[in-house]
């Protein structure tokens, strides 16, 4: 059975580009905000992982992340930001509230699965 991802991200192309690169490995669902994506969680769904944007409509990614960590279900679901901020002050909140990786824009695909792999290994490494 396929991992599953949830994606968070409010660009179609972005959208696009992170079901082309993750699709074929794991199960992907997609929300273009963060509001849709806590109400689809607060339905009892549990991703294997969520990967979000920051910048985002009716709801700013580092705001998701805070309400993602005080849930039971997902508090320690391994999340990324994929975000085109930079800035160090910015990525340092991320982690503060709780994320697991933060990757900047544009990512390459391969790096961006790669990535995803490694935080999957890192749960349950692979039986030799």
């Amino acid at each position: 059975m396929k991992k599953s991802i949830l994606i968070i991200d409010d660009q179609p192309d972005m959208l696009f580009m992170l079901r082309r690169v993750l699709g074929d490995d794991f199960e992907v669902i997609e929300k273009t905000d963060g509001a849709s994506a806590l109400s689809w969680l607060a339905e009892g769904n549990k991703p294997d992982m969520i990967i979000s944007d920051l910048t985002m409509p009716s709801m700013n990614g580092i705001e998701f992340l805070r309400l993602v960590r005080q849930m039971p279900l997902n508090r320690y679901t391994p999340l990324v930001i994929v975000s085109a901020q930079s800035d160090i002050r910015l990525k340092l909140k991320a982690f503060e509230v709780g994320a697991n990786e933060y990757i900047v824009k544009p990512v390459h695909p391969n790096e961006l699965l790669m990535r995803v792999r490694n935080i999957f290994n890192l749960i349950e490494p692979k039986k030799e």
